[in-house]
């Protein structure tokens, strides 16, 4: 999962969107501006993430972020259900792995005709969600 620590200053206070730019790290205020960023922001945003479970159910909903701001990085995850599908085994939660698993087939499965990285991207997903269920076993 990644996210942008200037977005999420962007977003907690929208109004200075506008007028801050990113950070510079050329002199001592822009270092001591990125570590306070670090501080209030950047560590409420990893506490809320802190345990795999909440990481999981987080990664699940990531469309349901917050966004008080139209551009900029949101947090975003490469394949946000195979990356909850492996915490939550890694948990012992197995339904809730299948079900994030479920959910990613029906998010990628795009009707014809597809674009090629549609087509890929269901691809690369339905082999590993089927090593993912082997790993799960059957119940």
């Amino acid at each position: 999962m990644t996210v942008e620590l200037l977005w999420l200053k962007w977003n907690d206070n929208p109004e200075i969107a506008q007028s801050d730019d990113k950070y510079s790290l050329k002199g001592q205020d822009g270092v001591r501006r990125l570590l306070e960023d670090l501080d209030t922001l950047g560590q409420a945003f990893i506490s809320s993430v802190a345990t795999p479970q909440q990481l999981a159910d987080f990664l699940l909903k990531l469309d349901e972020y917050p966004a008080r701001i139209k551009w900029g990085g949101k947090p975003g995850s490469a394949d946000p259900f195979i990356f909850a599908a492996i915490l939550y085994i890694e948990a012992g939660e197995k339904v809730k792995a299948r079900a994030a698993l479920a959910r990613g087939l029906r998010e990628y499965d795009f009707p014809e005709p597809r674009l090629h990285w549609q087509t890929c991207r269901q691809n690369d997903f339905k082999k590993r969600r089927e090593l993912l269920l082997t790993e799960i076993g059957a119940e």
